[in-house]
C-alpha cells in the first residue's frame, strides 16, 4: 500500500502484523487432521495464504479506485459476476441439487458476499487498506469455529492458538484506539 496508495504503516500497524502474522503462522503451520470437508489441510492452506495475498491486492486495487473517484461496488460487482461465471464453467457438469442445497447457495451468496460487499464498498474509501485488510482477517479465524459448530471438525491447538493471537491483537488495537488514538501516517 505505501508505493500504489501513499499509505504507510504505524508502530501500532506493525506491532499489530506481527502479532497477527504469527497468529495466521500458526493456522498454516498447524498439522490439522484431514475430515471431510478439508481432505487435505496442507493443500488447503497453501491455497488460503495464495486467497490472502490476491485480496490484499483486490483491498489496495479497490482503496486506488476509491482514490480516483470510481466505483468500488461496481469493481466489485464485475469481479464477482466475472469469478461466478468462471466458477459456473468449471464445475460443469453441474450435479443436480436439492431444493435446500440451492437455498442455501443463494443464502450464502447473498449474506455471504453481497451484503458484506455492499459495506466494503462503503467502507474502503474512508478507511486505509491496511485496516481493512487487517479487521477482514477476522473472518478466516472464525472458519475453524463455524466448522466446529456446523460439522463438529475440531480446531487442533495450533489453530486455536493462532485464532487467539489474531483475535487477541485486533482486540487489543481497538482498545488502544479507543483510549488514545494513533494519528493516521497516510500520506496522499
Amino acid at each position: 500500500a505505501p508505493w500504489l496508495l501513499g499509505e504507510h504503516a504505524t508502530r501500532r500497524d506493525i506491532a499489530q502484523m506481527a502479532v497477527m502474522g504469527a497468529g495466521m503462522a500458526l493456522f498454516l503451520l498447524g498439522i490439522d487432521r484431514p475430515s471431510a470437508t478439508a481432505p487435505n489441510p496442507a493443500l488447503g492452506n497453501a491455497l488460503a495464504a495464495i486467497c490472502a495475498v490476491t485480496w490484499a491486492f483486490t483491498v489496495m486495487g479497490y482503496r486506488w479506485l476509491a482514490g480516483r473517484g470510481l466505483s468500488v461496488a461496481a469493481a466489485a460487482v464485475s469481479g464477482n459476476a466475472a469469478a461466478a461465471t468462471l466458477s459456473f464453467v468449471m464445475a460443469q457438469p453441474l450435479a443436480a441439487g436439492r431444493p435446500a442445497d440451492w437455498a442455501v447457495v443463494v443464502f450464502l451468496g447473498v449474506c455471504q458476499l453481497g451484503i458484506p460487499y455492499l459495506f466494503l464498498a462503503r467502507a474502503v474509501p474512508q478507511v486505509r487498506a491496511l485496516e481493512v485488510g487487517l479487521f477482514l482477517l477476522i473472518e478466516p479465524v472464525l472458519n475453524p469455529i463455524w466448522a466446529w459448530l456446523v460439522h463438529g471438525e475440531t480446531p487442533g491447538p495450533t489453530t486455536i492458538a493462532g485464532g487467539v493471537l489474531i483475535l487477541g491483537a485486533t482486540t487489543g488495537r481497538m482498545i488502544l484506539d479507543l483510549k488514545q488514538p494513533e494519528r493516521a501516517s497516510v500520506t496522499a
